[in-house]
């Protein structure tokens, strides 16, 4: 493999749409002279050019679609992608489910995922370059905001590219991506897992400690309501719809566990898992189905630290992967013929978790399907990190069995309507986070990152009801897209 990798990181050319306040869209002209000289003339230039990087996040081959509900879910083995159609492979996504990636359409996507990631952290490193270590036109309560968002989000797509195309830990010493924090065009080394992991630790770690002073989050909680018409308006609300302080507490969570010490992945989630059940300021709550009016809260909405706001989500994607109407070849099912894999994967029918599946026949065959980003009213939040993996984090980390079980598992499933569980042994506890990891994040993209740091070699199979499939540890390991390893392309 090349040690140089060839990654344009063009700066900060075509923010297309950007989000101006949530629902309305504003286009900027993707001209480098304009990005450099007008857009970071005034503080609204930063805010409008930060908006753009999360905007361009809900692109349908990054978090509004493959990397939470499609591709990287049927890596999970969520789905079967095998026998639906009756044509054996016949899938769209069947290579994935079978971690084949050599050919044309897992390569395409693949090229995709790594450009547009790239793309992104180009954009936010013009941003953190233009704040530099102050900036005039930034007051400093702006400048800690703006800037501790955009390092945050480099370090939050680096570390799904980590978990993506590197390798499982215990090959760290293996080379993985570049970690790039600069706009120029230079080409960039390849990094070893360990070396890049290490780079998404201390930008996460600088983000927090620049936003830990002016986040609004920790004071207010996530202010989902439009602000005031004058003064700032919604610079300071909506901040469940952005990197702030807790969402990048729990990343840093995420990382450290990745890279295998528990000892300091406990302590972040524990103090976040702290701080969330505050009872005086208790923002971010576990919940179960909840009701506006009346519907259906099916993302456990008020428990998301972060999310992308998409009014387009149904149709990007349950219109995309899950609706009944979709062909055998596209629609992501859970295998139900014979023996339902439902009752295999929830250990309790009254777990709201399990309501979110419905039957439907392909092709003669039963089959289950996630109604998860079905339309549900107001809801247009895709959720990328929320507070119950902070208990799963921290039930791992417990090294006193009775206590993960009792601080941290039970009251997660007691959230999601479910009775108690025991556990004696490390293994039994494993077991049990295992089984909350498969159920909690349907459509969210982590199972498969679960799965993968693990290590795990025997893991669920789609296109059974209740058995396993083995997978080798160079499986796990994505290949880098042929633009960055062959000159030719």
């Amino acid at each position: 493999m090349n040690k140089l990798n060839k990654i344009k990181t063009a700066t900060l050319a075509a923010f297309a749409l950007v989000v101006a306040s949530c629902n309305s869209w504003l286009e900027v002209q993707p001209d480098d002279r304009i990005m450099s000289e007008d857009l970071f003339k005034d503080r609204a230039g930063f805010l409008v050019a930060l908006n753009g990087v999360y905007a361009s996040l809900n692109s349908p081959y990054l978090y509004g679609g493959h990397l939470t509900a499609g591709m990287i879910d049927v890596m999970g083995q969520y789905y079967d992608c095998s026998s639906m159609s009756g044509q054996g492979n016949g899938h769209d996504l069947s290579d994935f489910r079978g971690y084949s990636y050599v050919m044309t359409k897992p390569k395409e996507l693949i090229d995709s995922v790594w450009r547009k990631s790239y793309k992104l952290i180009g954009d936010c490193n013009v941003i953190i370059e233009r704040c530099g270590e102050g900036n005039p036109v930034l007051p400093d309560n702006y400048y800690r905001l703006i800037k501790g968002e955009a390092i945050a989000l480099r370090a939050w797509l680096h570390l799904d590219l980590l978990r993506f195309f590197g390798p499982v830990w215990s090959l760290k010493e293996e080379s993985a991506i570049p970690y790039v924090r600069s706009s120029d065009r230079a080409v960039q080394p390849l990094l070893t897992g360990e070396q890049a992991l290490a780079l998404v630790i201390e930008d996460l770690t600088e983000a927090s400690t620049l936003l830990s002073t002016v986040d609004p989050v920790l004071t207010d909680g996530p202010k989902n309501y439009p602000g005031e018409a004058i003064a700032n308006g919604n610079d300071w609300n909506y901040r469940q719809h952005r990197l702030n302080y807790f969402a990048v507490r729990l990343v840093l969570a995420r990382a450290y566990l990745w890279g295998g010490n528990k000892t300091e992945a406990g302590k972040v989630a524990r103090d976040v898992i702290a701080r969330a059940n505050n009872p005086e300021r208790r923002f971010f709550p576990l919940t179960g189905v909840g009701l506006q009016g009346l519907v259906e809260d099916r993302i456990f909405s008020r428990e998301v630290f972060f999310a992308l706001y998409n009014t387009s989500r149904t149709e990007m994607i349950y219109n995309k992967f899950f609706a009944p109407t979709l062909s055998a070849n596209s629609v992501l099912a859970m295998f139900a013929n014979t023996s339902e894999r439902l009752p295999y994967t929830y250990d309790d029918q009254n777990d709201y978790r399990y309501k979110m599946w419905s039957p439907v026949v392909i092709n003669g065959l039963k089959f289950s399907l996630s109604s998860k980003y079905g339309e549900s009213g107001p809801f247009h939040l895709i959720p990328l990190i929320r507070l119950s993996e902070a208990y799963l984090i921290a039930a791992e980390c417990e090294e006193d069995v009775a206590l993960a079980i009792t601080n941290y598992l039970n009251p997660l499933r007691l959230a999601r309507n479910c009775r108690n569980v025991t556990a004696t042994t490390p293994e039994e506890l494993t077991k049990l986070i295992d089984a909350e990891y498969l159920r909690e994040f349907v459509g969210e993209g982590q199972f498969f990152y679960y799965l993968k740091r693990n290590e795990r070699l025997a893991i669920p199979d789609g296109a059974k009801a209740n058995a396993t499939r083995t997978i080798t540890r160079v499986q796990y390991k994505v290949p880098l897209p042929e633009s960055e390893t062959n000159p030719r392309v």
